[in-house]
Order: C-alpha cells, then structure tokens, then sequence
C-alpha cells in the first residue's frame, strides 16, 4: 500500500481527526506494527505537521520508524523511505542535526542499494544539500550539488526539470557566497530553458525568475529586480488569482526589494495588502501570515514607526513561540527584528536580552558558522557598543570576522567590511572615543 498523505480538500484538522480514528482502528484489528496501522500512524503524522503539531508528528514518526527498522530491516526501501521523511519534518522544524543524521545514512544506503544515479539517491543528495545550505555550510552544499547536478544531467538529461531545479539550487547556493556571476549564468539558463519548453508564465519559469531577481537584489540592481519582480507579480496574478499564496509570496518578495531600496511607502502598500490577505485566508498563525507581520513591522521600523513596528514584533514572536517553539528558526528571526526595533529607540538594555538569546540558539541550532548567526552576532555587538560594553562588543567582531574568513574567504566584500570596521573599533577603542 503506498503511503500518501489523505486529500487536500479536507480541512487539516477534520483531516487528523479521520487519520486518528482511521490509526486506532486499524490497531485494534491488525496490531500496532502491521504496515497498515504503519502507513495510517504515517499519515496522521503527517496532519499534525501541516498543522505545526511538531512534537506529536515527530513521535508518531520515530514509531514508525523503529517498527519498520524491527519488521522490514534497516536496509528495507520502505524502511529508508520513512527515514528520509523523518529526516525532511527534522530539517523543516529546524532540527537540523538530527536531519543530517538520517540524511547522511539514507544516502549511503541509497548509493549502495540502488547506485548513485537512482532518483531516490539524487532526492535524498538534494535534501541534504538543503540541510548544510541552513546552517550555514555552503562549500558542502555547494560540492554536493555539482555532483548531483552532473549526475542528474547524464541520467535524465540536461533539460529535464528535476535537472533544472538542481541548477537554480546551485544558483543560489552561489549567490550565498557572493559568487554573482557564476549565479546569474546559472539562473538565466534555467530560465531560458523553462521558457523555451513550458512558457514564460509556467510556474516553474516564474520561480526561477523570482530567483533571478533574488540575485540583482542582493547585488543591489534595483531596477532589474524590481523589473522582473513585476513580471512575476502580473503573471501569478492573472493565472493564479490575486489570492493565491504563490502570487501574495511573489508580492512580499517585490515590497521586500522596495523595502531594501528605501522606497517605504510602496513597500508598507504591498506588505498591508499582503498580511491583511494572509490573516484572512490562512489565520493568524499560519507561517505565511507571520512573515507577512513581520515584513510589515521591518517596514514600519525602516520607516521609523517604532511603536507600531514594536506592537506588530512581540505579537509575531508570541504566536511563533507558542506555534513553533522557542528555538525555531523563523522564532529566532522575529526576535531578531524586535531587538532591532528595541535598538532604534536606544532601548539598548532590553535589546540586549533578545539578541543574546538569539545569538546563544543559533550558534546551538544552525551552528557558530550559520549566516543568521553571524548576523545576530553583529546586532548584539552594535547594541554592546552603544551601552558601552566596549570589550563584549569588540569580542564578537574579532568573532564574526573569523568566521567570515572561514566560511567565505578573505577577498569576499563582507569579510572586508567586517575586517575594516574592527580595525576602525580598535583604534576607537584605542583613543577613548568608544
């Protein structure tokens, strides 16, 4: 029996309602290990993760997991299979230790039971690419999609689409790394590729064009960003309606560029429309209505607006403590930008008990070398400096520079700027001036 999760038109708890009686049936009159009872636990696990129920998913799961290692064999594909999904809940909780655990062993696995060009091998190779990119870990990631993508292009061939989504994931994997021109290459092809095969409107040809205006954002190439941007908006709009999630996330996405460009008002336009239609969609604790609040209270505080920014932040970081946990990454994001909002109303003393909190989990859930935890060092760093705790401050730059030199080399812009504003802080420091 193939496990796939129940229909899509079912609201999500009516969904693990039917999943549970469906699980506690099935153990009555097959027993709790049966592959059915299996298969039924595996779905209602499923449920609970779309509905953000981390830990009764995870529990599920892991005893699913356990019962095919006991019954099918470690080396079973079905056993491997529920491994692999095990390891995808873990990477999107942010767990991601355990998911490169899991990762790491199914892939071996993989490569010795079915070879290292098999579409399981490839699937789970991506996974794991996606593991080391969220922590941080570009030159792991970065190897293993080359192999990957040389792989998928001599099995399935250099423009079939699993071949194209691995050329868009190494786009960006560069574009990370500060490496634009081998990103741009990359991504212009996929997208001529797509257009070229599928359309210029297909969804495929529009996410990769969306990530191509991810690339001219981070360059700062307004224009270009903002050009195809447009172009992404008008197209979700027409044939997906102005409603559907892919066109509100291609709508936040271009007032995040308005935002980085200092053009507040258009952003602040784009991003009300956006949450007030994600709240009244999806709920107030859906992840996609809480990134739409928290780009709106990022563009209030851009704008200055403190108290409204403040007043939107702590209404994100309470439900995403109380949805995802304390530790979660997108948690640890939103306490971020209230420290930052605390920051620009010289609230330095209570800036400084979020940012060190976000500091101390990142560095213990994404890793000391993550560039969200580089990130949150350098705040904390600026708010020890403005309450003149000049040593802490000039600590976690020395810090934040040697990683910089680890994880993107000497030459990179960021190292410089880094490595030059330390030296600017000592002499400071030097002469009483901080």
């Amino acid at each position: 029996m193939d496990e796939q999760p129940l229909p899509d038109d079912l609201s999500t708890i009516k969904t693990s309602k039917i999943s549970q009686a469906r699980v506690e049936k099935r153990k009555r009159e097959l027993g709790p290990e049966h592959p059915d009872t299996l298969v039924s636990m595996n779905n209602l696990g499923f449920s609970y993760w779309k509905q953000g129920r981390w830990k009764e998913a995870e529990k599920l799961q892991l005893h699913v997991v356990e019962s095919r290692k006991r019954v099918l064999g470690p080396d079973n594909p079905v056993t491997l299979s529920t491994m692999a999904s095990l390891g995808f809940a873990y990477w999107d909780e942010g767990q991601y230790k355990e998911a490169e655990e899991l990762q790491v062993y199914v892939l071996e696995r993989y490569k010795r039971l079915l070879g290292p060009e098999h579409s399981n091998t490839l699937e789970i190779m991506n996974n794991l690419v996606c593991t080391y990119l969220d922590q941080g870990r570009f030159r792991e990631a970065e190897a293993l999609q080359i192999e990957e993508f040389q792989l998928s292009s001599r099995v399935r061939g250099p423009e079939h689409p699993d071949t194209l989504v691995s050329m868009g994931n190494l786009a960006s994997t560069y574009m990370k790394q500060g490496k634009w021109t081998e990103a741009e290459s990359l991504q212009t092809k996929v997208i001529e590729t797509y257009s070229r095969s599928l359309g210029r409107e297909h969804p495929s040809s529009l996410d990769s064009m969306a990530n191509l205006a991810s690339i001219y954002r981070e360059q700062e190439r307004w224009k270009e960003a903002l050009d195809l941007s447009f172009e992404v908006v008008k197209a979700r709009k027409e044939v997906l309606g102005p409603d559907h999630p892919d066109a509100l996330g291609a709508m936040a996405s271009m007032g995040s560029i308005y935002r980085e460009e200092g053009r507040s008002e258009e952003a602040e336009k784009i991003d009300v429309q956006v949450a007030e239609a994600s709240m009244e969609l999806f709920g107030p604790e859906d992840p996609k209505t809480l990134v739409s609040m928290s780009n709106l209270g990022s563009t209030y505080q851009g704008q200055g607006r403190f108290d409204e920014a403040e007043g939107i932040q702590e209404q994100v970081v309470h439900i995403s403590i109380e949805v995802r946990g304390p530790n979660h990454p997108s948690t640890l994001t939103n306490m971020a930008n209230l420290g930052c909002t605390y920051q620009g109303q010289s609230r330095f003393e209570e800036a400084e008990g979020p940012e060190t909190m976000v500091v101390e989990a990142r560095r213990q859930v994404l890793g000391p070398v993550h560039p969200d935890t580089v990130t949150s060092m350098n705040n904390l760093a600026f708010t020890y400096e403005a309450s003149g705790k000049k040593e802490e401050a000039l600590q976690l730059i020395g810090e934040r520079v040697e990683i910089l030199n680890q994880t993107l080399g000497r030459d990179h812009p960021s190292t410089i700027h880094t490595a030059a504003a330390l030296t600017e802080w000592r002499k400071a420091d030097a002469s009483g001036s901080i």
